[in-house]
């Protein structure tokens, strides 16, 4: 066998099928390398040796174990007992532990048991999901702030009434891309590694958690952004449907309250199976590190499991913002805001438990246990 070492990193590698003289990329450092001459006398290629290549390469910590995948951190080949568990099987159990990646929780899926479970880790984790979203408030709004400025003064500067049109929609459209950012990307995706670490029992300092955070999030922001795209089109695509229901509802009643009845229960369903199926897709960018379209395609696959109880837990969830919302309009009163700002903190504790819990089921890692039980796994 002709083997290689790295200049770069020392990783050795066999080259015996590569023509001598050849160049090759070392996939760890991507340091370019030069294959050398054959030296010495080539052994024969055994029959014992040619089934062993076909069961596959060996595993790089257990030489006479066939590797079960390949880590797409070190790119290292792993056995079964060196791949990490899943859902984040695609790494070794060494790089996941290096990214701080875990495997499934005993967690089960239930309309009773998910909201029990969401939120004793709710009121477990509340002071942090308040801290990250005023964090995550400040940081949407501090990105939508420069557009918001130039729009204002394009309203005001504007002699014509298309400029000050135009002013109008650069504020009313960085305030929404605002609210959307903060609501669908950074507050769920921040608040998934704090609601992780309180289900896995981690003690880890209020500081640390935010430097975490902050971290995972810098390092998937390509991904996050890229779901927020996808989000916003399929939504405008949804409540297309939507819109020529109402209109066509409007000819028929010539009264513009039967436009809007008709775009806002279908904007309604439309949001339920959106949320129900692809909303998942953060927690999976955010503690599985699947790439955007990789992490659509897994909430799609964890979701379908238990898709009726998905939406029925979703529904009450709706149901009880909406009903808190009505009552505020028609009472309003601090008390009132409170609660629905609290509804709106309790979503991240929520997706994120059932997360878990269709994470479990998809690995089969069940158990009626709780956080508060001692088997639970408890990591430092």
């Amino acid at each position: 066998m002709s083997r290689l070492v790295c200049e770069g990193c020392g990783t050795g590698y066999d080259v015996s099928r590569r023509e001598p003289g050849s160049r090759v990329r070392c996939p760890k450092c991507r340091t370019v390398l030069e294959v050398p001459e054959r030296s010495g006398p080539q052994l024969p290629v055994t029959s014992s040796a040619r089934l062993r290549r076909a069961q596959g390469a060996p595993c790089a910590r257990h030489p006479r174990a066939i590797a079960r995948s390949r880590c797409q951190r070190c790119r290292d080949a792993v056995c079964a007992a060196c791949c990490a568990p899943e859902p984040v099987e695609r790494y070794c159990a060494r790089c996941a532990v290096e990214l701080g990646l875990g495997g499934a929780l005993p967690l089960d899926v239930g309309v009773a048991t998910t909201y029990l479970q969401a939120s004793s880790v709710f009121a477990r984790s509340f002071l942090r999901i308040l801290s990250w979203w005023l964090v995550a408030t400040l940081a949407a709004f501090t990105l939508c702030a420069l557009p918001i400025v130039v729009g204002a003064l394009l309203v005001q500067g504007a002699e014509s009434n298309a400029g000050q049109t135009f002013g109008q929609v650069i504020v009313a459209g960085s305030f929404v891309f605002g609210v959307v950012l903060h609501e669908l990307v950074l507050l769920p995706a921040g608040c998934a590694l704090v609601i992780d670490q309180v289900l896995r029992r981690q003690q880890v300092g209020f500081l640390e958690t935010f430097r975490r955070t902050a971290a995972r999030l810098l390092h998937n922001s390509g991904a996050l952004l890229a779901l927020l795209f996808v989000y916003a089109l399929l939504a405008v695509l949804l409540l297309f449907p939507g819109v020529i229901g109402g209109f066509a509802a409007y000819q028929a009643t010539d009264d513009p309250r039967a436009f809007f009845g008709v775009l806002l229960v279908e904007g309604a369903l439309a949001l339920l199976l959106l949320a129900a199926t692809l909303g998942f897709a953060i927690p999976a960018v955010i503690l599985e590190e699947r790439p955007a379209f990789e992490a659509l395609g897994r909430s799609w696959e964890l979701a379908r499991q238990r898709f009726g109880t998905v939406c029925a837990i979703l529904v009450i969830y709706g149901a009880v913002q909406v009903g808190v919302g009505l009552v505020a309009l028609k009472w309003p009163g601090f008390l009132l805001a409170g609660v629905s700002r609290v509804l709106d903190l309790f979503w991240p504790a929520l997706l994120v438990t059932l997360y878990h819990g269709l994470v479990a089921e998809d690995a089969r890692v069940l158990g009626r246990r709780s956080p508060s039980d001692p088997s639970w796994p408890a990591t430092g």
